[in-house]
């Protein structure tokens, strides 16, 4: 399995698992780039557009022309007490208006006087207007247009998923840059401590050193063997949290080798960040996915809205059918303007209390839906004015850092060479070394929290997908 997880790998990208001994840099672009394409969240999120374009498909369904044909007859006693024909076509149109057309053959003894026809039947073509309600939008068209919205609604759910997912599995990648740093560091402090021990022990053999002095190395060997245990721990549980998101085609999870490494610090030190200026915040969130989302639910209460006041109107519909006699094989040989049908249909309840009550609820769920924009609209504001002003101030504090990191090395080399000339103690080289290493442990950090920093400003501008 894990040889077949391997291949895998190898298919995906370039970065990943090509032979044991080379170090592949997995860069930051690369794994947002393999989540997007790959992780079952990112799949799911597509799947939401499919189901919106099924969705407008089905309702246009709605539309559709259909055919129809009923037949029944009934015999008894050797009498035939009818025999009923009717075949149509109807054609539903998108403003309400019916047409439809069909064929009628009635006989029998028993038949009703109002269904009788010629022997050889009837033609018939006609239509049906709505007049009162449904006249502007009826069932058919609301839904239609509610499909239509859900569509486009689906694209900015799809664009929200991905943001969130891209942000989210940005924090581990972070993570995994900090603790596999921290290794590093930690290694090198380890072997500087295992050389300096070394070397104090052939002086105390010599009886250059107190003996005493290769016991308090040997306690610094330890300790940085400690940190470096801890580090190592770190990194582990960061590679298994950043596994999680990494997958072939939404279907076979992957796994870091030992030989993947995250991009170095160092290329980082001088890496700058596009600032939005933040007069083009507020164009900027209104283009955020959630924000779509929130003008699409709108959109949907605007169109119920529309249809509820549409249902407060009577029902009144028109229909007007035109007959001929099928004498031959054109039907319109005995056509008349004096042969047809007609009839008019009007109902409508008396106080209207539950259209009205319907088309009141409407309108207060619009009044809280501006609410609720306009609150999530100044919380995304106030999200990326922080994240601006989070990596601005933690810029900064990198410039001053690496200035301050770079001090503690010369300190450092300088009080080993102090050291190594006896002008100097175990003691102050340790302390200058503890310094040192956790200066760089906190430069680190600080990139780490910048980049997490300007991804978080993307991600409250919607744009991580």
């Amino acid at each position: 399995m894990k040889s077949y997880l391997f291949i895998f790998l190898i298919c995906v990208s370039n970065f990943f698992f090509a032979q044991e001994d080379s170090i592949k840099i997995f860069s930051f672009e690369e794994f947002c780039t393999t989540v997007r394409d790959h992780h079952p969240v990112a799949k799911q999120a597509r799947l939401k557009i499919e189901t919106g374009y099924s969705q407008v498909k089905s309702a246009k369904g709605a539309f559709d022309p259909a055919v129809s044909s009923d037949i029944g007859q009934k015999y008894f006693s050797g009498d035939q007490y009818y025999s009923l024909i009717n075949a149509g076509l109807q054609i539903p149109t998108w403003f309400g208006i019916e047409l439809y057309s069909g064929y009628d053959q009635n006989q029998g003894i028993y038949l009703n006087p109002q269904s009788t026809t010629p022997q050889n039947g009837l033609f018939y073509a006609g239509i049906s207007i709505p007049l009162g309600q449904d006249l502007f939008i009826d069932k058919r068209m609301y839904a239609l247009q509610q499909a239509k919205i859900y569509q486009q609604s689906s694209l900015a759910e799809s664009r929200l998923v991905l943001n969130d997912l891209i942000y989210e599995s940005s924090s581990f990648y972070w993570q995994w840059f900090l603790a596999f740093h921290k290794v590093q560091i930690y290694s090198q402090a380890y072997l500087a401590a295992q050389e300096r021990a070394n070397g104090i022990r052939q002086s105390a053999l010599i009886g250059d050193r107190a003996m005493v002095d290769t016991l308090e190395v040997g306690i610094q060997v330890q300790n940085r063997l400690f940190g470096l245990n801890q580090a190592k721990l770190e990194l582990e549980k960061a590679k298994a949290n950043l596994s999680l998101f990494l997958w072939y085609d939404g279907n076979v999870p992957l796994e870091l080798t030992s030989n993947v490494n995250p991009i170095n610090w160092f290329a980082l030190n001088d890496s700058q960040f596009d600032r939005i200026e933040p007069a083009l915040a507020d164009s900027l969130i209104n283009q955020h996915p959630l924000m779509s989302v929130y003008a699409y639910k709108a959109d949907l209460l605007s169109l119920d809205k529309r249809y509820k006041a549409e249902q407060i109107k009577p029902t009144l519909n028109l229909k007007y059918n035109a007959i001929t006699e099928n004498t031959g094989s054109d039907v319109l040989t005995n056509y008349s303007s004096q042969n047809y049908t007609w009839g008019i249909e009007f109902s409508t309840p008396l106080f209207l209390r539950e259209a009205r009550a319907d088309l009141t609820l409407t309108k207060i769920a619009q009044q809280d839906m501006q609410y609720e924009i306009n609150s999530q609209r100044q919380k995304l504001l106030a999200d990326y004015n922080y994240a601006l002003a989070e990596w601005q101030i933690i810029a900064d504090q990198i410039k001053l850092f690496r200035t301050t990191t770079l001090h503690y090395q010369v300190l450092l080399q300088s009080e080993q060479t102090m050291f190594l000339n006896g002008e100097s103690s175990l003691f102050l080289v340790n302390s200058r070394e503890m310094d040192y290493i956790n200066a760089q442990i906190k430069l680190v950090e600080l990139i780490a929290k910048n980049q997490l920093s300007s991804i978080r400003i993307q991600y409250s501008l919607g744009n991580l997908n």
